[in-house]
């Protein structure tokens, strides 16, 4: 009898909440997924930041209220991981 074993494994973030403000590069944000995988992120991210390659990073150039966004895998059997991300408009005088 061949017995079958549903993996279950979290994507890891090198942090849980980033601070993205207009027109500022955040600090890249490195994802892992324990299983082979295509990582996507959901809602789309604001203009200007991308998800690649399992790094986020970027310049936001529209701003957004904070939100959490989920990253989830291709392969359906790692659970997502929860990321907030947002900030305010960079003010210059």
């Amino acid at each position: 009898m061949r017995r079958v074993v549903d993996l279950v494994e979290c994507i890891q973030c090198s942090t849980t909440n980033v601070i993205a403000l207009k027109y500022v590069a955040i600090s890249p944000v490195t994802c892992t997924d324990p299983l082979p995988g295509a990582l996507s992120v959901n809602p789309d991210l604001p203009r200007g930041l991308l998800l690649k390659d399992g790094v986020l990073q970027g310049i936001a150039y529209d701003g957004k209220e904070p939100l959490i966004y989920t990253i989830t895998s291709s392969n359906k059997r790692s659970l997502p991981f929860l990321l907030r991300l947002g900030g305010m408009a960079r003010w210059t005088c």
